[in-house]
């Protein structure tokens, strides 16, 4: 691939903006730019200058600098300015700047990263240490202190954990730590930064009290200095967070349950769409096989044909690549992986789980329709969590029309009115029980013979991690309508309809 299409190929899929300036314009910017600044990638190449996308407060200094050292030997430029969008909002923008030479002219390549979220993030970190300042000056558990050789000379604490302070004094914290075992790295890392004389906050570490119970404590230090620069030992506070610690602990282990739970549960409805899958499969490998054969018949004929041989491989791939696919879904959802959010086409996953059940519906006469908006936009979701939520639906729809002589199945998808994918599940089955309307979400309470209650409780569960919403209701003249909701990424274009 030649440099300058591997180039574009990079910077169009780049999360920052990237230009080229030549003669004060913009003579390339990537879809990243524009959007970063609210235009197109039309209006700003050939259009407009750097001066038109930084705040009139910062211009003379962006000039200044630029040509002080471009005027120089320097090669590179980096600073931050205000840069200044379409409709007239400011943000703060990190710049890199190398000068080249394009089309036997002198230019420059420019990153334009927009650090935005980096401030936020700097300043809540600030508006947190001064929150912390705050406290220590008012309250905390301990205050300590330590020598040279990081023994503790002082240890002064307060009920119910007084008891402890006297352990401290003449020992070092490694030397009281029932972590050090568990926990190496953490350890390794702490005591470099005590060599190293800097200060640290917030390090947690495990002891235990005297009846053995394990008591976690969060330690914040700072080096102290006489006026010659020798330095001294530490001078901090700690603080009891046991109670907070058994918290997440909780929390983790209650996630990890569910997450193991929901695992569970995906493949326990592969196990009951395996002959659909099976099905799927074997259409793929059959067709590979009549191809190749058909292939080698060309190429055993007196005069072989080329060209229809050629078509056969071809098949043979696409269909290749059908029976990886579905192999590749399968093995996704068995998986066990953390949740990862992700830019996703609703209608490509609801095409994947269709195409996972196809088989099986037709074994049940279902005949299952699909209506999908096209340009929707795309929504933040975990792509196996979205399959194992249609998966549900469809099963759950799936099993309630298998006594019933209409058995239709309609999965359609719409944008909604508030920034949100509407989709929903439409079938003809025995319907809602008005009564059981409210506990059908409930874990454990089920209305089928065998059923663990477990799936709709599981869909309310990824929905509202999603953050979005799920609800069911009655289809007109019969059976029940499924639907949820989930916010959108971005701004896309009028969705349409399609079958």
């Amino acid at each position: 691939m030649p440099q300058s299409i591997q180039f574009r190929v990079l910077a169009e899929s780049s999360l920052n903006g990237i230009c080229l300036i030549q003669d004060d314009l913009f003579r390339y910017v990537n879809p990243a730019l524009a959007r970063m600044f609210g235009y197109t990638v039309e209006e700003v190449v050939d259009r407009l200058s750097p001066w038109d996308l930084v705040s009139p407060v910062d211009r003379p200094v962006m000039r200044e600098n630029i040509r002080r050292r471009f005027e120089g030997d320097a090669e590179e430029i980096r600073y931050e300015v205000r840069g200044l969008r379409k409709d007239g909002s400011v943000f703060p923008v990190e710049v890199y700047g190398r000068r080249i030479e394009h089309g036997g002219k002198t230019g420059v390549m420019g990153l334009l990263v927009d650090i935005t979220e980096r401030r936020r993030a700097e300043d809540e970190l600030r508006a947190s240490e001064q929150r912390f300042r705050d406290y220590a000056q008012i309250a905390s558990d301990w205050f300590w202190e330590t020598g040279p050789d990081h023994t503790f000379s002082h240890f002064s604490g307060k009920p119910p954990d007084w008891a402890i302070s006297g352990r401290f004094i003449g020992a070092r914290r490694w030397e009281l730590a029932a972590d050090r075992e568990d926990e190496p790295e953490k350890w390794r890392a702490h005591l470099a930064t005590l060599e190293a004389h800097q200060p640290f906050r917030d390090f947690r570490y495990r002891i235990a009290r005297p009846d053995g119970s394990p008591l976690y404590v969060s330690v914040s230090g700072q080096p102290v200095f006489d006026v010659n620069g020798t330095f001294l030992g530490y001078r901090g506070i700690a603080a009891n967070v046991t109670t907070e610690v058994r918290a997440e602990q909780t929390e983790r282990a209650l996630r990890e349950a569910q997450a193991d739970l929901e695992r569970v549960t995906r493949v326990t409805t592969l196990g009951e769409l395996a002959a659909s899958i099976a099905h799927e499969v074997n259409q793929p490998l059959a067709a590979i096989l009549s191809n190749a054969g058909a292939g080698l018949r060309l190429l055993d004929a007196p005069v072989p044909d080329i060209p229809e041989a050629r078509e056969a491989l071809k098949s043979i791939m696409n269909d290749a690549r059908r029976a990886g696919d579905v192999i590749a879904r399968i093995r996704a959802l068995t998986e066990k992986a953390p949740f990862q959010k992700e830019q996703l086409d609703v209608n490509e996953v609801i095409r994947e789980v269709a195409a996972l059940t196809r088989s099986e519906m037709q074994r049940n006469r279902v005949e299952l329709r699909t209506e999908l908006m096209t340009d929707l936009p795309p929504v933040q979701a975990d792509r196996i969590e979205l399959q194992q939520l249609l998966l549900n639906l469809i099963i759950n729809a799936n099993e309630s029309m298998s006594d019933g002589a209409k058995r239709d199945l309609l999965i359609a998808s719409t944008e909604g009115e508030t920034d949100n994918v509407r989709v929903l599940v439409c079938d003809s089955g025995r319907g809602l029980d008005p009564a059981a309307a409210d506990r059908i979400f409930q874990a454990f309470y089920t209305t089928k013979p065998g059923g663990m209650g477990m799936g709709l409780a599981i869909c309310r569960s990824i929905i509202e991690r999603l953050g979005g919403q799920l609800s069911a209701r009655a289809n007109v003249p019969c059976g029940t309508i499924f639907e949820f909701s989930i916010p959108v990424g971005q701004a896309s274009a009028p969705a349409k309809r399609t079958g």
